[in-house]
């Protein structure tokens, strides 16, 4: 177990010393420093470039899609309002968008087949009219 103690403290002792000695070089001491080493001072450059390129590029996506989903959660339609309405209220609000529809001629209710068997039906047709637009989240007609 000291052994394993021993290698590990040279390993950090070892790697200590390499980086004290290469933050206290630059320039070309920095350069011949590194080919002492067995490395390559424009790889090591490049390579240094491409991670800070990765890790900026990383950092703007996921900045990105965090403002994706923040857009999104704030444009979502609230569909509580609507399908917590008694069916009888729900009913009537169709009844309104089929009035509308048929006075303007936007949209016909060819997907359904113009029937609505259950609640859930009904709740995911309204919720496509305010998806469309055709009412707000309040479940009232928009012109």
């Amino acid at each position: 177990m000291s052994s394993s103690r021993d290698t590990r403290s040279l390993k950090d002792s070892l790697l200590s010393e390499i980086t004290d000695e290469i933050s206290s070089l630059n320039g070309s001491a920095l350069d011949e420093y590194l080919v002492s080493i067995g490395l390559d001072p424009a790889q090591l450059l490049n390579q240094s470039k491409a991670a800070f390129s990765a890790a900026i590029k990383h950092q703007k996506m996921a900045r990105l899609k965090d403002a994706q989903q923040h857009l999104k959660k704030r444009n979502a339609p609230n569909m509580a309002v609507i399908v917590d309405y008694d069916v009888a209220k729900k009913k009537s609000l169709m009844q309104d968008i089929q009035k509308k529809i048929e006075q303007s001629g936007e949209m016909t209710l060819a997907a359904r087949n113009q029937n609505i068997e259950s609640e859930d039906d009904l709740d995911s047709f309204l919720e496509a009219c305010l998806r469309l637009g055709l009412i707000d989240d309040e479940g009232n007609l928009i012109d």
